[in-house]
């Protein structure tokens, strides 16, 4: 949504040259490029956050008390 809306202002711009055109698409590209990355950077970090507290309660619970059913 973000980057349609940006590149339809771009498009539209009458003022612009071509010079200037591809230079704002280029700007729009990066700014997408850096966004994705840091979305990818923020999954793998809580990915590995679930992982350690998954691997924490699988050990808390295999070193639990076993209890017998009668």
């Amino acid at each position: 949504m973000w980057r349609v809306s940006e590149l339809e202002k771009i498009r539209t711009n009458k003022s612009l040259t071509e010079e200037q055109r591809k230079r704002a698409l280029k700007e729009t590209l990066d700014k997408e490029i850096d966004l994705l990355q840091t979305i990818d950077r923020l999954k793998i970090t809580a990915n590995k956050g679930q992982k350690v507290d998954k691997i924490s309660k699988y050990l808390k619970d295999m070193s639990d008390p076993k209890q017998w059913v009668r």
